[in-house]
């Protein structure tokens, strides 16, 4: 009887072993399986990638007004090239309007301007021959979590104007050099009273994005949460 328990949990202990070898041997298998796959995408991706020389003779700019593309001005005419919107204080640090660069970027995987809703190519790395200096937006990782930082504005009526997207939707307030971002939807609710109004206070935050973000008319961008006309109070949300 003892014979057999022995014999029972020996079996058991065996087949324990055996699951644990194939389960090791499974997710070798995958892991080798995965690597090789990356490498063969990378080496496939990078059969579209495209090295050119021109000048930068303008930029694009999303549905936020957010830099995300510029376009070079080549031999064969000129060429947008796309980039994540919060990449663009990289790519302008190294070269602005007017810089010759050569542009390294890939005609496979591209860019998709929501403004004007066409597909732009995807910058990959650019250098300024001038200055020398480059920047390879395939090895930067994503900005931090936009924090802000608390702003209070009393707005002198005469500078405030307001800001329309491409539908002629107003879509924010311009203030000296400050962009008030303001959803459509909400700015229908309040213009009637903006129009009419003798004072206007705004509490909100001055996004820190624009370390990482550039907006196309330069302004910095604030998020509002609280806006006071003429003593009546909105939350904004």
């Amino acid at each position: 009887m003892i014979h057999n328990e022995k014999i029972k949990n020996m079996n058991f202990e065996l087949k324990k072993i055996k699951r644990k070898y194939i389960f090791i041997t499974l997710f070798v298998t995958l892991s080798i399986l995965f690597v090789i796959i990356h490498k063969e995408k990378k080496a496939y991706e990078s059969t579209f990638n495209t090295s050119t020389l021109g000048k930068i003779v303008g930029f694009k700019a999303n549905n936020r007004d957010h830099i995300d593309a510029i376009i070079l001005l080549t031999k064969s005419g000129a060429i947008p090239l796309g980039f994540p919107p919060n990449e663009a204080h990289t790519v302008l640090n190294v070269a602005k309007k007017g810089d010759q660069v050569i542009a390294l970027f890939n005609t496979k995987n591209q860019h998709t301007n929501d403004r004007d809703k066409k597909t732009d190519y995807r910058l990959l790395k650019i250098s300024n021959l001038k200055t020398h200096s480059s920047v390879d937006l395939t090895e930067k990782i994503p900005p931090p979590f936009d924090l802000g930082k608390d702003i209070d504005i009393e707005v002198d009526l005469n500078k405030l104007k307001f800001h329309f997207d491409n539908k002629n939707r107003a879509k924010g307030l311009i203030y000296n050099n400050y962009f008030i971002d303001i959803k459509p939807e909400l700015m229908e609710q309040i213009k009637p009273f903006i129009d009419k109004a003798k004072t206007i206070t705004i509490k909100g935050k001055q996004s820190i994005e624009d370390s990482n973000f550039v907006n196309y008319y330069g302004y910095l961008t604030v998020k509002p949460d609280l806006i006071t006309i003429d003593n009546r109070s909105y939350l904004l949300k």
